[in-house]
């Protein structure tokens, strides 16, 4: 089994109960998966680390969200 590196985004609605996540991308290597990581952030978070609201079309309408980005290790069968 080969080890993969899977990025995601957690996106909880800034006023309510409704959470999306989205699988990003995966990788082979940790480095790369964290250095994109940090890209993604820049996008969510102020300088600072605090987060910044993001609006995302869902079903109801455009919703204001605060996403969050992490790795997730995992196996990969052949």
């Amino acid at each position: 089994m080969e080890k993969i590196f899977v990025v995601i985004t957690t996106a909880r609605q800034r006023d309510g109960e409704m959470l999306l996540v989205k699988t990003e991308k995966a990788f082979k290597q940790e480095f790369i998966a964290n250095n994109f990581v940090k890209t993604l952030r820049a996008n969510y978070a102020e300088s600072d680390g605090k987060l910044k609201p993001q609006k995302i079309e869902t079903p109801v309408g455009i919703v204001d969200f605060f996403c969050e980005v992490s790795v997730l290790d995992t196996e990969l069968e052949s």
